[in-house]
């Protein structure tokens, strides 16, 4: 600390803030003392982070003290609905830590609000490995002044993966992480992968394919969006909480780099054995905020904000595309292959967002369509789909199941 030209009375305050810290007794007044000191007086910033792509600018590096020293161990992702900021994680980068530090545009301050996680003390089966808190008023305007978080048109509640559509595991490594004469330094990485839908792995992992989102990484075996090998790629280690965000389903935009990007989860493990990363669906992780925020549900879908407005498109299966087609009244007008329809679909949703218009994709089988056919003594057509889509919406949001 010298190197700062500290006085003797400098130093003393610096060594009580951090006595204060490991025994778990922060204390505010000491903190703005030590501010003061470092920001103010000596100019010295506290956290620097090299660029990153914008559409990630909410995902947030965490810190803790450990050993007497502060350390980056994980990542979380700010996203602001109802004017509420929540910082939304995994259970066990929380669940044992009493103080989690954040970095601001000019201090790295500890974490003040209501926290909330799903894991017990047996964690054995966390394929549900979620936490949010919910981020005080002071604290939310700091975090909103240097990273931008997401809102309700950011995340993608409804979406179907499908065996290798791409996704992005995003966060800090901690071993990017540097303390230069304590002023840190780190870097953001994108972990790209494929989805996976194998069974067996998921069974392996104790994972459910509806709340769990799994992708395959090789770091060994790591490539460009063109197929061009890396040489080496930094081990993982530190994302725990930071997001999973779906690339646009459209092959061709996903190689170009025209791809929308959106929230679908949160990152929490990743198994380097198996060559895996595994994820918790922002679905799930929603609704159990809503189970404790109850105006979190009724903002998202519209029942506070009447501007708002939310479509419902129909979401049909790969292996019954064939069938329904050669069944539906008006199959000739649909298209011929499966991921044609599909490619207009997600291009669609896209352009109708830039317009503020969300939608959600409502998946439709065909036993399903066939039976309320059969009940209302309707043709499979369009408006009948239709019908059924509006149907589930509305049972949905009423059952709090969006």
């Amino acid at each position: 600390m010298n190197n700062f030209n500290l006085t003797q009375d400098e130093v003393n305050i610096l060594g009580m803030f951090f006595d204060s810290v490991q025994e778990e007794k922060y204390d505010t007044k000491l903190s703005k003392k030590v501010f003061k000191i470092l920001v103010q007086e000596k100019g010295i910033r506290p956290f620097k982070e090299f660029e990153k792509p914008s559409a990630f600018s909410s995902v947030i590096p965490l810190f803790r003290f450990k050993e007497q020293q502060m350390e980056q161990y994980a990542s979380g992702v700010l996203l602001e609905i109802a004017e509420v900021l929540f910082l939304l994680t995994a259970a066990h980068v929380v669940r044992k830590e009493n103080n989690i530090f954040v970095p601001t545009k000019d201090e790295i301050k500890p974490i003040k609000g209501i926290c909330r996680f799903t894991l017990q003390e047996d964690c054995s089966f966390d394929n549900i490995d979620f936490a949010y808190i919910k981020i005080e008023n002071k604290l939310a305007k700091e975090l909103k002044d240097y990273f931008i978080p997401l809102t309700q048109n950011d995340i993608d509640l409804s979406d179907i993966p499908q065996p290798n559509d791409f996704y992005v595991f995003t966060g800090y490594p901690y071993r990017k992480s540097k303390n230069i004469d304590n002023m840190f330094e780190t870097d953001f990485f994108e972990y790209v992968g494929p989805y996976t839908a194998d069974k067996s792995i998921y069974d392996q992992k104790h994972c459910d394919i509806q709340n769990n989102i799994i992708i395959r990484f090789n770091l060994k075996q790591t490539t460009t969006r063109n197929g061009d090998n890396l040489k080496a790629v930094v081990s993982p280690e530190g994302i725990s909480g930071g997001g999973v965000f779906s690339f646009s389903k459209d092959k061709k935009r996903f190689i170009k780099g025209d791809s929308s990007t959106k929230l679908v989860g949160i990152a929490h493990e990743h198994d380097g054995q198996k060559k895996i990363f595994i994820g918790t669906s922002i679905l799930f992780c929603l609704n159990y905020i809503a189970n404790f925020e109850s105006e979190i549900f009724e903002y998202l879908f519209g029942q506070k904000d009447r501007t708002k407005i939310l479509l419902g498109f129909a979401y049909y299966k790969k292996n019954q595309w064939i069938n329904l087609k050669n069944i539906a009244t008006d199959g000739n007008t649909m298209a011929n292959e499966w991921e044609q329809w599909r490619d207009t679909l997600e291009n669609g949703r896209d352009k109708l967002l830039k317009d503020g218009i969300s939608s959600i994709r409502v998946l439709l089988d065909l036993n399903e369509m066939l039976e309320y056919c059969t009940k209302h003594k309707k043709p499979l057509n369009s408006k009948t789909r239709t019908a059924i889509v509006t149907e589930k919406m509305t049972y949905l949001m009423n059952k709090r199941l969006l």
